[in-house]
């Protein structure tokens, strides 16, 4: 089992960056990851793209891989590609 957790947007209808919105004092793009880490394992990949260093701090001490989608513009199939190119070559 992989998880790919999409989170390249740029929030441009919500007005600033919803991944960084807390719930209890966590992040949802760190309880996002955290979850799925807690799922996969080290076969959880993040794809940031949209203010992705700022982003990168917020899964620091998780354990968590991720992939920088540069083509974050192109909307979620271009981070779906970068999260699957991220994954080992045998993974199904």
């Amino acid at each position: 089992l992989y998880v790919v957790v999409l989170a390249a947007g740029a929030s441009r209808r919500f007005g600033r960056p919803k991944l960084l919105r807390t719930i209890a004092g966590e992040s949802l793009l760190a309880r996002s990851a955290r979850l799925a880490h807690s799922v996969a394992g080290q076969r959880c990949v993040v794809v940031l793209g949209a203010r992705a260093s700022r982003l990168r701090a917020e899964l620091s001490g998780l354990g968590i891989r991720v992939a920088v989608n540069r083509r974050w513009r192109e909307g979620m199939g271009a981070s779906l590609a970068a999260g699957i190119a991220a994954l080992p070559a045998d993974a199904s």
